[in-house]
């Protein structure tokens, strides 16, 4: 081992120290699997991932259910202000998911009637 990494032997000298000192851990490793220390098989792990996503709600059912939140805040005598601010945004999102819609139909149309199949907008 020493004359595989030292600065005074030729390469070929080097090399086969390598070669040796390869050939001497393989003996080992053998020898250490043949006493049972040593696996003579590398361990294998088997497992199964599940990616659990869930369905894309529409924007009709989260309409529905802001307005389902909407009725239980409005139920309340002194709703808090910031849950008034949180149903405010939430339409503000709905509405500019339903936007998205639209106007992903309306590039659609056009490009159909265009004859034009890119509807990237790229």
């Amino acid at each position: 081992m020493k004359l595989a990494r030292s600065e005074n032997g030729s390469l070929q000298e080097k090399a086969q120290a390598g070669y040796y000192v390869g050939k001497l851990i393989m003996q080992q490793v053998k020898t250490l699997q043949s006493m049972g220390l040593l696996p003579e098989k590398a361990m294998q792990i088997e497992s199964e991932v599940h990616h659990h996503q869930e369905e894309e709600t529409s924007v009709e059912e989260l309409k529905e259910e802001l307005a389902r939140l909407e009725k239980i805040v409005a139920a309340k005598e002194n709703p808090d202000p910031e849950i008034l601010k949180l149903i405010e945004k939430a339409k503000q999102h709905i509405a500019l998911v339903e936007a998205k819609n639209i106007i992903g139909e309306l590039k659609t149309k056009i490009d159909k009637d265009q004859g034009n199949p890119d509807v990237s907008g790229q």
